[in-house]
This record gives C-alpha cells, structure tokens and sequence, in this order.
C-alpha cells in the first residue's frame, strides 16, 4: 500500500534533494567563498580554459557591471559597463619590467611596417539597430594588422580577434626615429651640395674676373680694340659662358634655415654705383639696412642675435630699384 507523504515531509525531501544538488556542484568546481577575519571576502575558483570564475549578468547596455567606489576620494574610480567599456579615473599600468621579459630585441623596419598599416574610422554594431547613437572610433581591423604585425593580434576563445594597442606605441617611436635619422641624413647631405654649389660659385667669379683682367691687358697691350666681357656678365648660376648677361644677382642666404649666423650673397655690375641690402619682417618694417660698397660679389654676414626667432625678407636694391626679394628662416 502506497504511503501517502504529508506536506512536512514533501517539504524535507524536497530541501534535502536542494542541498545534494548544490554540494554536488561545488564537489564539481571545487570552488569556496568566504569571508576571511579581515573582513575580505575570497573566492577560490577551479574552472576550465576561458570559463568565468565569476560571472555577472546585466539587463542593459549601459548597466555597470562592476563598480569600486573609493571613500577616500568619494567618487567611482573604476567600473565595467555592461557594452564593454572599461574605465579608470587614473589610467592603467601594464607589467613591463626587465625582469618579466626575455629574448628581448630591437624593433627593425619599424617605418615599413607603419606604411602598411591602415587606419580607420568605425561604429561599433549594435543589437539595437533602430536605435543606433554609438560614436564614431578610431583604430584598426584585427585581420589587417595580423597580417603586417601578429605579434600585436590575439584570437580570442570565440574566435574573434583583439588588438593590443599599447603594443603599438613602440612600433610608432621606433618608426618616428627611423624618419628623423632619414630627414638628418638628407639635411647633411643638402648642407654638404650648398657647400660645393658655393665653392663652385667662387671658382667661376675668380675665374671671371681674370679673363676681365686679361683682356684689360690686351686692350692696353694692342692697337685694335678687344670688345671687354666685363665682369657682371657671367653669372655664377649660368654655364653658358659664352652668352653675355648683364643683370645684378641676389642669391639665396646660406644656410637656411639658420640659428646662428646667415650670409647673403650678391653680385653688383661694375657699372652701378649704389647698392643695399634691406631685411625686413613679415609686415613689411625695415630691421636693418647693408651698404655694398664694392662691385662684384659681395658677401653679408648677419648675426641670430640681433632678431627673434621667424621669417623674415631681404631685398637687394640697386640705384634706389628693387633687384630681388627672397626669404630666410631665423630658429633658436
């Protein structure tokens, strides 16, 4: 005959199947909590690969899924948002010291591998598709950056990938001193032509002053006049020698960009009497005034100190008529 179970010992039963079920699942994670007597409370958690040792569920996207407030500051300081946002009041810190590290070696090609990289603009995609108002960020796609940096991209337990973007911060330094060790090697081997353009310069008014001077001595030696190339037609900057050019030149100052001192060159025709060399600034103010007193080339020489940091112009005036106007750089 069947024993009919009052509601007292349903009840019983029905606590002690409870009671099985959950030391049969604690038996399985072998997991405890406890408050120890300092008043923290301990979790000790044995799961699997990529299993949550605590897991918090939250019913919006903009719920907080956890939250430290400190007293101290009377504030948040640090919380999770449920659509994934991490934020910290002061920042983050990552391990990298020495000795965490090995088989450590320096970034080569850095520059290369920067060219290759592809930055976007992005929304991130959402459930709500009627109610889309996530701002526009700024990054990269995880496949394309795997391709040209994989040390950077890990693939996640779901199979989606995930940048380290502080890992990207070394490739970006090294790359920068890569470009600048390239714009110094250019700026020497710029400084070095101006240099043999400006010896070459010398050479050809030297040698254009002798043939002025030798054909003075055969004017003076012969009874047949001897058409005189005079001095100011053969210009420094024209290999056609044989081409008589008259005109007053007003050369580029070397160096330029300066930060201590400049010179500015020119070359004054025999046949001109008065001649200066004005520097102004950008709105057109005079700063300084140079007499050139001798004819042909002439050189002038003007100290950083005595201007500010800036642009400045510098016109060459011939006989009160404005030759040349040109652009220097002052840096300090």
């Amino acid at each position: 005959m069947m024993k009919i179970l009052t509601y007292n010992e349903l009840y019983m039963k029905k606590l002690l199947f409870l009671l099985l079920a959950i030391v049969a699942c604690l038996g399985m994670t072998q997991a405890q909590v406890r408050v120890i007597p300092c008043n923290m409370l301990r979790i000790n958690a044995q799961t699997q690969d990529w299993w949550p040792a605590l897991q918090i569920t939250v019913p919006t996207k903009n719920s907080c899924a956890y939250n430290l407030w400190n007293t101290y500051y009377d504030q948040d300081v640090f919380f999770v948002c449920g659509d994934g946002y991490l934020w910290a009041m002061k920042g983050g810190y990552f391990g990298s010291d020495s000795s965490l590290k090995k088989n450590i070696m320096p970034i080569k090609n850095a520059l290369s591998l920067i060219k290759d990289l592809q930055g976007v603009r992005y929304q991130y995609k959402e459930v709500d598709t009627i109610n889309v108002d996530e701002d526009y960020r700024l990054g990269f796609i995880a496949q394309e950056v795997e391709k040209v940096v994989p040390e950077v991209v890990k693939t996640m337990q779901d199979g989606k990938k995930a940048i380290t973007y502080t890992d990207l911060i070394a490739l970006l330094v090294e790359g920068t001193k890569e470009q600048q060790e390239k714009i110094d090697q250019q700026q020497t081997e710029i400084s070095a032509l101006q240099t043999i353009v400006r010896e070459q310069e010398l050479d050809l008014i030297q040698l254009r002053n002798m043939v002025y001077d030798m054909q003075e001595m055969m004017q003076n030696c012969c009874e047949n006049t001897i058409p005189i190339i005079r001095k100011d037609t053969f210009s420094p900057q024209n290999d056609n020698y044989n081409k008589i050019q008259s005109n007053t030149i007003l050369y580029q100052n070397n160096p330029n960009p300066f930060s201590s001192n400049t010179e500015i060159s020119c070359n004054i025709p025999i046949t001109f009497n008065k001649a200066f060399i004005y520097v102004y600034n950008l709105q057109g103010i005079e700063l300084m005034s140079f007499p050139i007193l001798q004819k042909g080339y002439n050189i002038v020489n003007i100290n950083a100190l005595s201007l500010p940091a800036g642009m400045y112009l510098y016109t060459l005036v011939v006989e009160d008529k404005i030759v040349d106007t040109k652009r220097m750089i002052l840096t300090k």
